[in-house]
């Protein structure tokens, strides 16, 4: 609650600064310098929040042996690798909404587009790089790492995996929000996954409250849970709280099929223009033959149904 507390102040502090900056027309630069800071600023502490969660898990297992600790270092090379490799997708989601708002800000069916297609983009590169995770401990070997750390550091790497297309599909809602205009959904779920990875940590880790003794093992539990909770907070928020971002989300995105016409495509003409040129022998003949008497009402149906009647 402390932290939660002094980052909220800190986000007041900066956007009254920010409020008291002169706004003259002969510098728009400022205006533009405020607006960017408001939305900077939550971010920035968001990735402040998020490194914060790792660390968490390292104070909490260089307390309980060091072994522990050097074994989940180790892991963590093959965990982050797999993390950037979901990244890429995850972080192109709020540059392409923005670039579709600033097009056209009420394209709405194209928001749910990228969003819809960046969590499909995050489920299929989870399934390419979780076997990848499954394999750390023979990766490591091959690496000449210390069986005995390889062995820990494949068991947390393991359980952290299951929590890994959270975590990615957390970051494309969290992308999703901002480029809405709401950063700081990001940062509440942030610090409220720091608070429920120490105390998962804290209780799997050392076996308080009556859980088991787990060591490595209950570390990856807990930073798995806490990354399902934190896509699970996310979604909360949006829907519940940012009511531009749900709408986008719940809009009923069919096909158009309205062709753009003008009125004076569509308008009536009662009065046909003059021709421009004067009609050759085949078509004068022509219209010497036809009269404003309808067409036939019979008309073979061969000539109408493809050859067939």
């Amino acid at each position: 609650m402390f932290k939660v507390q002094v980052v909220s102040e800190l986000i007041e502090k900066s956007e009254t600064a920010l409020r008291r900056l002169p706004s003259r027309a002969s510098a728009p630069w400022i205006a533009e310098a405020r607006a960017l800071m408001v939305l900077a600023a939550p971010l920035v502490l968001t990735q402040l929040a998020q490194m914060a969660i790792g660390t968490t898990d390292l104070i909490l297992l260089g307390r309980y042996s060091q072994k522990a600790l050097a074994a989940v270092a180790i892991g963590n090379t093959v965990y982050w690798f797999a993390w950037l490799v979901g990244g890429g997708p995850a972080s192109a989601v709020s540059p392409m909404i923005a670039h579709i708002l600033g097009e056209r800000a009420g394209n709405k069916g194209g928001v749910r587009a990228s969003l819809r297609m960046g969590l499909w983009a995050v489920a299929i590169v989870s399934l390419v790089v979780m076997p990848i995770m499954w394999s750390a401990r023979p990766i490591l070997l091959m690496l000449h790492q210390q069986p005995d750390l390889a062995q820990g550091a494949g068991q947390f790497v393991a359980l952290v995996s299951i929590g890994l297309p959270f975590s990615l599909s957390t970051m494309v809602l969290s992308g999703f929000a901002t480029a809405l205009g709401h950063p700081r959904a990001g940062l509440w779920v942030s610090l409220a996954t720091i608070v429920f990875n120490a105390l998962a940590g804290y209780t799997l880790i050392f076996g308080n409250f009556g859980a088991p003794r787990l060591g490595i093992v209950g570390s990856g539990m807990a930073t798995s849970a806490s990354q399902v909770f934190g896509f699970v907070s996310m979604v909360a928020i949006i829907h519940t709280t940012y009511g531009a971002a749900a709408n986008a989300i719940d809009i009923d995105d069919g096909p158009s099929h309205e062709l753009a016409l003008n009125d004076s495509t569509t308008a009536w003409n009662a009065a046909p223009e003059e021709p421009s040129s004067a009609a050759n022998a085949c078509q004068a003949a022509a219209e010497a033959t036809n009269d404003d008497e309808p067409g036939p009402a019979y008309i073979r149906p061969e000539l109408i149904s493809g050859g067939t009647s």
